[in-house]
């Protein structure tokens, strides 16, 4: 049986003068590139945003236990 082990990664968002967010794609991809040469695969989002409040975007991770 494959054991797993997990990781969760924050994404920050800026806001954008239209108030939407506005990521860093370039470092997003550098950061996404970067942990899928390490092995982790994404396999959900979560957006912590709500009416109130901007939060984090939440990328979860996982790879087969070495």
């Amino acid at each position: 049986m494959v054991k797993w082990e997990y990781r969760t990664v924050a994404l920050e968002s800026k806001q954008s003068w239209t108030g939407r967010r506005k990521p860093d794609m370039t470092a997003i991809d550098g950061q996404l590139s970067d942990l899928g040469n390490d092995g982790w695969e994404l396999v959900s989002f979560v957006d912590t945003s709500n009416s109130l409040a901007r939060g984090p975007i939440l990328l979860i991770f996982k790879r087969p236990q070495s």
